[in-house]
């Protein structure tokens, strides 16, 4: 489907008219599936089509860049994956990136799954998908990343490249807490932390150097 399509509006618009009835649902499998679902879900409740997909799509981007996920691999069929083999569970894995390469490679036939599946599953599947792909970036990058920061930095310009920059300069400057994003543009970080943070996310827009 691609989650630029016209055919994902469709899906962001279920996101947020069905989000109880996409908790249920992946709670009906899995109820530690659910819990992982759980913040995305709050985030995007509240929010319009096309910041849905924003935010889906910048998580996603960013667990490309990381080797995560292939750019092909989209959220959807993680999530489908994921909940066709409950059998298959994140705890049985050292990494969320390990627990999403083992549902890869469960034999799946997504594109006859994709024709079929009603615009419902299709939401509830990104949802679960994106969640963990959420995970595994956090995982990887080595430090909390709150699903809204993924909003916030959306809404102030940030590209998924730049964001991507800023956790890897906020976790290599000692800061462990990606939410200090969120804190930072709604204006409650004070003294040193306000100015560290500000410099960091500054510093994340600026364009790379190349070295010749």
């Amino acid at each position: 489907m691609g989650i630029l399509s016209d055919l994902w509006d469709a899906t962001c618009s279920c996101v947020r008219s069905c989000c109880s009835k996409i908790g249920s649902a992946i709670n009906a499998v899995s109820s530690s599936l659910a819990e992982i679902a759980k913040p995305l879900l709050e985030v995007v409740a509240r929010l319009p089509e096309v910041l849905i997909k924003a935010v889906v799509a910048t998580i996603h981007s960013i667990a490309v860049a990381l080797g995560i996920v292939e750019d092909k691999v989209e959220p959807e069929e993680i999530g489908v994956r994921a909940l066709e083999y409950p059998e298959v569970k994140p705890e049985n894995y050292d990494t969320y990136e390990e627990y999403i390469n083992a549902l890869m490679e469960k034999d799946f036939d997504f594109e006859s799954w994709e024709k079929n599946a009603s615009v419902e599953e299709k939401a509830t599947a990104t949802v679960l998908g994106s969640s963990l792909e959420a995970k595994a970036v956090a995982e990887k990058i080595g430090m909390n990343i709150p699903i809204v920061v993924y909003l916030t930095a959306h809404n102030n310009g940030y590209t998924p490249k730049e964001l991507q920059k800023a956790f890897e300069s906020l976790k290599a400057n000692g800061i462990s807490d990606a939410g200090v994003i969120t804190s930072y543009f709604n204006g409650d970080l004070k003294g040193e932390m306000n100015e560290k943070v500000g410099a960091i996310l500054g510093e994340a827009k600026m364009p790379e150097v190349t070295k010749q």
